[in-house]
């Protein structure tokens, strides 16, 4: 996890265990007291994606996978009172295989966005780019 003044930068490799590590290092966050809540929501927007891709791949069409390793980029803006704002999320998952090997992978990217209940929601009030590669860094999805 890293932190550049405008941006956030986060790492989950798989969704349980990434939000509850990313859920602990919020904590650790408003100790100091700095503001977790970015971070908390980025993680939910990472997390949802990549639990629904994961469930679709792996849970419904019962593909053996790797582990997914997904990235969420938070960009902060300043609002017209120059306060600071969530502009957009993007987020990356990368799977662990080449898509070309896994069955029913085109009808899996075709919808686990529509499931994720947290991204779905979020994007009323802020964008949200996502996009899948695969273990050859080939880009299958982006929305």
């Amino acid at each position: 996890m890293g932190f550049i003044i405008s941006k956030v930068l986060l790492y989950l490799l798989l969704p349980p265990a990434g939000l509850l590590l990313l859920m602990l290092a919020g904590l650790i966050l408003l100790r100091w007291r700095r503001n977790a809540g970015r971070i908390l929501i980025a993680a939910g927007v990472a997390n949802c994606l990549s639990g629904s891709l994961l469930f679709c791949l792996a849970g419904k069409f019962k593909q053996p996978l790797g582990k997914l390793r997904t990235r969420v980029h938070a960009e902060m803006v300043r609002n017209d009172k120059g306060r600071m704002r969530i502009g957009r999320f993007d987020v990356t998952i990368h799977l662990a295989e080449d898509a070309s090997t896994l069955q029913h992978v085109d009808r899996c990217l075709a919808q686990f966005e529509d499931f994720c209940i947290v991204t779905e929601s979020v994007r009323r009030g802020i964008p949200v780019g996502v996009r899948v590669v695969d273990a050859a860094g080939k880009p299958v999805f982006a929305a």
